[in-house]
């Protein structure tokens, strides 16, 4: 996991902080597009998470979640079209997630979720798909190498199972499992 991430100063009472930090053009879009339009009434601050695909491996272990919960701030997910699914798997899974973002919310739409957190309402609601517990563990036995063989003898499953649950995660996911995994970054411990 990285280092605490620095935070951004907004206003007297709060903090916002984006994740992960290498994300330069999120970072400055989240702040000059949501962040300078809305004022936080509440103490705590959020982090506002770069939910791409290029993170997608970091999004398939657990470490980060707890990370980020341990802040006690609260969570946004700004999720890319390939991620929706996950992103809506994390919420429904954790609560420490306020809010997702969709790529195409468009800013006004963004923006009044943004507001309704800040004036403390709980957005309950999720859009699209939502991937299975079992979809995302086989997705994330075949991002860390299993063939459909391997995994079906780990999860002691018939492997036409494992080819079908492959078939919904890329229908899911909007792409190939191979492409979207080519498209991720490494994950540094």
């Amino acid at each position: 996991m990285p280092e605490e991430s620095p935070r951004l100063q907004y206003c007297a009472n709060s903090c916002f902080c984006m994740w992960p930090e290498e994300s330069s053009y999120f970072n400055r879009g989240v702040v000059e597009g949501i962040l300078t339009k809305n004022h936080n009434a509440r103490l705590s601050g959020y982090i506002f998470v770069d939910f791409s695909v290029s993170f997608l491996r970091l999004f398939l272990e657990k470490d980060w979640i707890d990370y980020l919960a341990s802040t006690d701030m609260g969570i946004v997910l700004v999720s890319d079209r390939n991620m929706q699914s996950l992103a809506n798997y994390w919420r429904k899974h954790n609560s420490a997630i306020s809010a997702v973002i969709y790529n195409d919310d468009g800013l006004d739409v963004a923006n009044e979720k943004i507001r309704q957190l800040f004036i403390g309402r709980y957005l309950s609601f999720t859009r699209g798909n939502t991937l299975t517990q079992m979809e995302f563990t086989i997705m994330g036995y075949m991002v860390s190498g299993y063939n459909p063989y391997q995994i079906a003898e780990v999860l002691d499953m018939d492997i036409r199972s494992i080819y079908a649950y492959k078939q919904r995660i890329e229908k899911r996911m909007g792409g190939k499992i191979n492409e979207l995994f080519i498209r991720s970054h490494s994950v540094q411990h």
